[in-house]
């Protein structure tokens, strides 16, 4: 019986809509992903640029999030062919490719994503044998649910948006606000003048292009404030980044009962809660 892939979030874009994610560049349990997909997240980016995931890790983590019913996304290192290519045989419903600075290299992404006619994506790996389709329902298929982001990190990227944003097949443009903050002179100042006027060019090519515009950020309140600005492709923390933050607040709430001194009162009845 063929097994249609699915691709909710790229629908959810083309029709206007906001949709939001997360990272992970440490965990390599596959069941992170049965996790976030439990917690609601409507899709994730494996990084394999800035982690040490080995190919099977990364599949892994593809299967797992495919059988969770959230959408998995792979950064690649670099816009290389074969960096593309191979995180797709593995799994991938699209990519997030990092330091997209020329036309060129915007156009050998959109063509390593998609196969001929319309790009120039070899046929194998994993979800071509499991797929079950005819091979051309099956192209036109995997075409149709891919979905390309590729990232503006520099003051290059900005200067050529207009470029950028009209290469075919590449659906989103998102801002690495790390990265560009640093490459505009004002490292981590992203309400600097300067980074939000590089904000709003990226918004406005995309909007110009029938595209959509997507920056990564650390907090819900920085993705409100882009959010209002007229980006869509909304990913927030990363898996580093949540464990730490809940490991500070369990380990302050039991510091703050202990420094209270001992506990006086018997415990209720049934015993403890489970954690």
């Amino acid at each position: 019986m063929a097994t249609l892939l699915k691709n909710p979030v790229k629908s959810i874009l083309a029709e206007g809509g906001r949709a939001f994610g997360t990272m992970i560049t440490s965990v390599t349990w596959p069941g992170i992903m049965e996790l976030l997909a439990a917690s609601g997240w409507q899709f994730v980016v494996i990084d394999t640029e800035h982690s040490l995931y080995t190919h099977e890790t990364i599949e892994n983590l593809l299967r797992a999030a495919r059988q969770s019913g959230i959408v998995p996304l792979v950064r690649p290192a670099d816009a290389d062919y074969h960096l593309i290519s191979r995180m797709l045989d593995l799994g991938a419903y699209g990519v997030m490719v990092p330091r997209v600075d020329t036309v060129a290299e915007a156009m050998q992404v959109g063509n390593a994503t998609r196969y001929p006619p319309v790009g120039v994506r070899g046929a194998g790996g994993n979800v071509l044998g499991i797929c079950g389709l005819p091979l051309p329902e099956y192209i036109q298929h995997a075409n149709s649910i891919m979905l390309t982001a590729i990232m503006m990190e520099s003051q290059e990227a900005i200067d050529r948006l207009d470029e950028l944003a009209a290469v075919p097949h590449t659906d989103v443009l998102v801002i690495g606000p790390t990265d560009l903050s640093i490459n505009l002179g004002i490292p981590g100042q992203t309400e600097h003048p300067k980074f939000i006027a590089a904000a709003e060019k990226v918004v406005a090519a995309a909007e110009k292009n029938k595209k959509t515009a997507g920056i990564h950020v650390g907090s819900v309140k920085d993705c409100e404030r882009f959010a209002k600005y007229g980006f869509r492709y909304l990913m927030c923390s990363a898996d580093g980044a949540m464990l730490r933050s809940a490991s500070n607040e369990l380990a302050c709430a039991m510091k703050e009962l202990c420094a209270a001194g001992a506990v006086k009162t018997k415990p209720t009845a049934g015993g403890a809660t489970p954690y």
